[in-house]
């Protein structure tokens, strides 16, 4: 009971367990050959029983160069209600028993790209699943609290 007066009764669930599978997404045609682009779309709600304000949200991806070394990933996290290019998480007010969706984009980029047309695609199909945490900084009536739950993706 003390926490809830403490905190308030803002919860934010992010439902990670039925994020979208990777979907490849078409980019610049003369990258075509090194550079491939997905998105990934995330549930979350406020599960809470008061209005809920997200402050910030963000991920990070774990593929070390000891685990894979042949794609960098890029990646940056939005709400799908407010699409933005510059990496910028607007901050927004979550009713409660409200929800939507963040988009998580990747950009993949074979390292080692020597020419090849499949280079890609065979550094893609190679590349083991891998972990990839989202926070999401909120606050309800009390003190900023983090949100954050990890899922694995494997690239197709």
């Amino acid at each position: 009971m003390f926490i809830d007066l403490f905190f308030g009764d803002a919860k934010l669930k992010l439902d990670v367990a039925s994020h979208s599978k990777p979907v490849a997404v078409p980019g610049d045609s003369a990258h075509k050959n090194f550079v491939q682009n997905y998105e990934v779309t995330i549930p979350y709600k406020n599960v809470g029983s008061q209005e809920l304000t997200i402050l910030d949200a963000w991920a990070r991806v774990y593929l070390p160069d000891e685990q894979y070394a042949e794609l960098t990933i890029s990646h940056h996290l939005q709400d799908s209600s407010k699409p933005r290019k510059d990496d910028y998480f607007e901050a927004m007010l979550m009713p409660a028993g409200k929800g939507g969706q963040l988009v998580l984009k990747l950009q993949v980029i074979a390292r080692n790209y020597t020419g090849a047309e499949d280079e890609l695609a065979k550094a893609i199909a190679a590349c083991p699943e891998f972990d990839v945490a989202v926070y999401a900084e909120c606050r309800g009536r009390g003190r900023i609290f983090v949100e954050k739950d990890i899922f694995t993706l494997k690239l197709n």
